[in-house]
């Protein structure tokens, strides 16, 4: 039931992840206009999608409210409805927030390093799914902790090599935690329209 669930966060993280850059580079292809990634750059987002991620969620230890729980129908599906209702809503949610971004002119860095904040709530929401209480996992918080760095490595000293013009500034990664969090807005604004009209 424990890597069930596991499986489950990662997928739901990793194809929200997908749904956004997919999406934002597709349309900005159409569209005529530059993608909003470097090759470089998604390759780092792959990383983080791919690699420590899969870390931070498969280290996940059985909780308590985990084993009190009946075993699962073996007819059930690995989607669930929560886990569609995130994977789009939160995706097309990022997409917005890039697609926004990048019509405005904002700095390519502010946007690059705003994507992977956005990645980081995102595994923290992910982290709390069919999870009733706290997870204390030292290992999700130390691949959190390793994403941080790198980030900030790559856009203060590699900053070249992501195809990004200079390093960031504290104004920059201040913008960039800003539009990091416009996503969430957004999605909480579609839920919140959605409840209303089932009511």
């Amino acid at each position: 039931r424990n890597i069930y669930r596991n499986i489950r966060k990662f997928i739901t993280f990793q194809l929200t992840v997908n749904v956004a850059a997919v999406s934002a580079t597709l349309v900005s292809a159409l569209l005529g206009q530059e993608p909003p990634f470097t090759i470089v750059q998604m390759l780092w987002i792959n990383i983080i999608m791919d690699t420590l991620a899969a870390l931070a969620f498969a280290s996940n230890k059985p909780t308590e409210d985990l084993k009190r729980k009946k075993p699962r129908d073996v007819t059930e599906g690995i989607f669930d409805k929560h886990m569609t209702d995130y994977i789009f809503g939160m995706g097309f949610s990022q997409f917005i927030a890039i697609f926004f971004a990048t019509s405005i002119g904002m700095n390519p860095s502010r946007i690059f390093t705003g994507f992977i904040i956005m990645q980081l709530i995102s595994m923290i929401i992910v982290q709390r799914y069919q999870t009733e209480e706290k997870v204390n996992n030292k290992i999700f918080w130390m691949m959190f902790t390793i994403i941080i760095v790198v980030q900030v490595i790559a856009t203060e000293v590699a900053y070249k090599l992501f195809g990004l013009q200079n390093a960031m500034g504290i104004m920059d990664y201040v913008m960039s935690l800003a539009f990091a969090f416009l996503p969430l807005v957004i999605f909480s604004i579609v839920n919140m329209v959605r409840s209303v009209k089932t009511k």
